[in-house]
């Protein structure tokens, strides 16, 4: 903009002591104010972020109410002009557009505007600035009062280059979003909304559009994406934009990625593919070619989609590309490029290559140590992940160290009491109890436990199981009685969590207490507890259900223990007919079935049937595609020892020779299989009591 050769006056609109009292370094002309503010704006455009600033500045100090920001934003100025940067941090490369930061252009301050209107739309201008600076806090209070000014304005007739409360607005909530102040983000994207006037021209469209998909994304952030109205706003917003900005627009791209996440949060993957190819589509056509940024991020979330459909070797392509773009941009240290790491690690563990997953973790974790130094919430994910991948290869010390070096960051940066930080320390108190480290492991679960209390409360599902863990480990420590008092506390939350007493968990923690009562032979006590399990069992799933059969098995041992063998064998009976009908004649459960019914009618004398359920077992066990051994031996034996037991010499020596030569094969010499072999006795091994599949896992 050239500068007016005659110098006019401030509009009259301006108040006679403002005239008096206003600040113009540059002289008391309305021109240079223009000026100043028109060249910020070209500085603006250039990126000369700092220049564009104290310009925008200097144009405010025309007028006396810009004296109070001058001050408090009075920073030191280098001989260029340019405000030197201080402690704000320099603008670096945007994050990806997700379109939350829709009006970002300075805007001019025309001949005729009234004196509220050149301030608030020079506040404006350094309010955009102190966005670029990252100074989001000085950028709100730059917007509030511009909009304190704007407040009790006619709306100007509305268009791209003008000033307009619904701008301010968009801009505050942008503020607002960037601290992570969601809540009073979406106060103000909500009033940009609901400013937006209705009509046809591409002006109204395009504010329409912003406004919507802002208020989409927040609806996203804070996990409301599961209700219609994110995509219907997102598909508003996108219709709005093709009419207003066209079909190719960065615009349109954006809200093509957006309603991709959607969709992906949603668990929508295929609609979510579309979504995100047509995003990277548009973004092509608009930077004319795939090296942008933006493009790599479209390509992050295919990679992403792929991996959720089970395409593993696509998903592994889009990484990879993914990487590729960033490395040749030279931006590396960033948090999106150790989750692609991460990524890669993870489809390789998916895949069952180990090894490779264990070197990429590797590397995603040095990158974000250079990145962000050794305690940042950015390495958490992946310290997690690792810490998983560590635990499944059996590398328990490696696992415990990430799992600890996690927890350190989260106490730092969430606190103790965050649901992160609890999530961690049940990783670390399960790799104890893994190693059989169980002192360890129950102080760690009383440390969760302390902590759960705390913040939701003791009478809550995840107390309940938190309190079953240190029961467990007090079982494996043969603490029985003391298991027996926490396992009882966890039947009692759960009870008062669940209004359904037959609710399965319930049911779980009652045939565990029966279990125990087994160990402290309180025989009586505990078939009470399995006759109740069985009997909601029995009433919630059906007397088919392979639930139920486990219980039956439980019971069954009681009876046995109790000397009741009648009642055990019709247990054992019916269970062995739920079996075989769900899993088929052959199955191996059947055979354990057949094992424990062979005990049964032993116990009770009943030979022939007895030895006809070890044989059938034995058959079974010998076409299991899982052929196990050990089990055949021990059949082989109690056969045997029935042969012995009916005075058929050449059949239990025919059992005998068999068993004996199955264990040389395994690697035992026969005369320690003499001392270990059974001649007589039903005693061979114990009737195992089951935990139903419903029992939660430690």
């Amino acid at each position: 903009m050239q500068a007016a050769t005659k110098k006019r006056e401030l509009p009259s609109s301006l108040p006679s002591e403002g005239r008096e009292t206003k600040r113009c370094r540059l002289g008391n002309n309305v021109d240079t104010m223009l000026l100043l503010n028109d060249l910020g704006i070209q500085c603006h455009r250039l990126g000369k972020i700092y220049e564009a600033k104290a310009l925008f500045r200097e144009s405010l100090g025309f007028f006396s109410e810009g004296d109070d920001l001058l001050v408090r934003n009075n920073a030191p100025i280098d001989r260029n002009g340019a405000e030197a940067p201080s402690n704000i941090i320099c603008p670096q490369e945007s994050e990806y557009d997700e379109g939350m930061h829709g009006y970002r252009t300075p805007l001019r301050v025309k001949d005729n505007s009234s004196n509220e209107v050149a301030i608030a739309t020079l506040r404006y201008n350094v309010g955009l600035t102190l966005i670029q600076t990252k100074d989001f806090d000085g950028a709100r209070r730059s917007f509030t009062r511009a909009l304190e000014l704007m407040q009790n304005m006619p709306e100007l007739q509305n268009s791209s280059n003008t000033l307009s409360r619904l701008k301010i607005q968009h801009n505050i909530g942008y503020c607002y979003y960037r601290t992570g102040h969601r809540v009073d983000a979406m106060h103000h994207y909500l009033h940009a909304l609901l400013q937006v006037r209705v009509g046809n021209d591409s002006a109204n469209k395009f504010d329409l559009a912003v406004a919507c998909n802002c208020v989409a994304m927040l609806q996203l952030r804070e996990n409301q994406c599961n209700s219609n109205d994110c995509l219907l706003l997102l598909r508003t917003s996108l219709a709005n934009f093709v009419t207003a900005s066209g079909q190719l627009s960065m615009e349109t791209a954006t809200v093509f990625f957006n309603i991709g996440q959607a969709h992906f949060y949603r668990t929508e993957y295929p609609q979510a593919l579309v979504a995100f190819q047509e995003a990277a589509r548009v973004r092509k056509e608009v930077f004319g070619g795939e090296e942008s940024i933006d493009y790599a991020i479209c390509i992050f979330g295919i990679g992403q989609t792929f991996h959720k459909l089970g395409s593993l070797d696509e998903a592994m392509k889009c990484f990879k590309r993914f990487l590729e773009i960033r490395e040749s941009k030279g931006i590396m240290d960033r948090h999106d490029v150790i989750t692609a790491l991460n990524s890669i690690a993870i489809l390789h563990r998916d895949k069952g290559e180990l090894n490779e997953a264990y070197s990429v973790f590797e590397q995603a974790l040095l990158v974000g140590v250079a990145a962000f130094g050794g305690s940042h919430t950015n390495l958490t994910s992946t310290l997690i992940s690792f810490g998983s991948l560590c635990f499944q290869m059996g590398k328990y010390d490696t696992a415990l160290k990430l799992y600890e070096q996690c927890l350190k960051t989260q106490k730092e940066k969430l606190g103790e009491q965050s649901p992160e930080t609890i999530n961690t320390l049940l990783s670390i108190a399960q790799i104890h109890w893994h190693v059989g480290r169980y002192r360890s492991a129950w102080i760690t679960f009383k440390e969760i436990l302390a902590l759960q209390v705390q913040t939701i409360g003791p009478t809550s599902t995840s107390v309940a199981s938190t309190v079953s863990s240190m029961a467990l480990i007090y079982c494996q420590m043969e603490k029985y009685d003391d298991a027996l008092e926490l396992y009882q506390e966890a039947l009692r939350i759960r009870r008062d969590c669940f209004t359904d007493q037959e609710h399965p968990d319930i049911i779980a923690t009652l045939n565990t207490i029966g279990l125990v009562l087994c160990k402290l032979h309180e025989f009586k006590l505990a078939k009470e507890s399995f006759q109740e399990c069985l009997r909601s069992r029995m009433q919630a799933l059906g007397p088919d259900h392979l639930d139920v059969s486990m219980l039956m098995h439980n019971l069954a041992a009681v009876h046995l223990d109790l000397g009741e063998e009648e009642e055990a064998v019709k247990l054992l009976e019916r269970a062995l007919q739920i079996r075989k009908k769900n899993l088929g004649p052959l199955h191996p459960e059947v055979a354990s079935t057949l094992h424990h019914l062979g005990q049964a009618y032993q116990m009770r004398g009943a030979l022939e049937e007895a030895c006809e359920a070890f044989k059938q077992g034995l058959g079974i066990e010998r076409q299991s595609e899982t052929r196990d051994n050990v089990v055949i031996r021990k059949l082989l034996n109690l056969i045997g020892n029935i042969h012995l037991m009916r005075a058929q010499v050449p059949e239990m020596m025919e059992c005998f020779v068999e068993a004996s030569r199955i264990e040389e094969e395994g690697g035992q010499r026969a005369a320690d299989f003499a001392t270990t072999l059974l001649v007589t006795g039903h005693n061979f091994f114990d009737l195992s009591k089951f935990h139903p599949q419903c029992a939660p896992v430690a």
